[in-house]
């Protein structure tokens, strides 16, 4: 009867445990989504700085460097936003391993799994406002005209 207990108590303990792995699982996927803006801003970087090796103008090289401060400050944004979620996904674990830890050994933990969800949520937040920022960044020269970088970078491009 006792290991019958076990196996119902190990059962609720999963059952607790699975709302915290669907946050996981969206934690994820916004660290898949920040990587891959981070790369696009990398790649861009590239091609700006090999425009600016090329140029020979003062002008064509002060807006290309105007255009690489801007891309270093898109990366720190999305580096912010990449740490901030990766933390928010060790504090989910930590929620998880918490939740076991109370069901297996019958001890209160009731406050600490409260702390640290909600600096979990804490965390998620951050990241997602740093998100939101690079991505204003990103698309605020979107509803401008043709910038000055573009015209420099396929200038030296040919």
């Amino acid at each position: 009867m006792n290991s019958l207990n076990n196996v119902i108590n190990i059962s609720q303990i999963m059952q607790a445990a699975v709302t915290p792995v669907f946050l996981l699982a969206g934690i994820g996927a916004l660290l898949n989504v920040m990587s891959a803006r981070l790369g696009r801003v990398k790649d861009r970087m590239r091609n700006i700085q090999s425009a600016s090796f090329r140029c020979k103008e003062d002008r064509e090289k002060m807006v290309l460097n105007k255009a690489r401060l801007k891309l270093i400050f898109r990366s720190r944004c999305c580096y912010g936003a990449i740490c901030f979620a990766v933390g928010s996904g060790l504090f989910v674990c930590f929620t998880i391993i918490t939740l076991f830890i109370e069901g297996l050994y019958k001890v209160d933990a009731s406050f600490f799994i409260a702390f640290l969800f909600m600096a979990c949520m804490t965390f998620l937040i951050i990241s997602l406002i740093f998100m939101v920022i690079e991505v204003f960044l990103a698309t605020r020269s979107i509803h401008k005209k043709i910038e000055d970088t573009e015209i420099v970078m396929s200038q030296r491009i040919k």
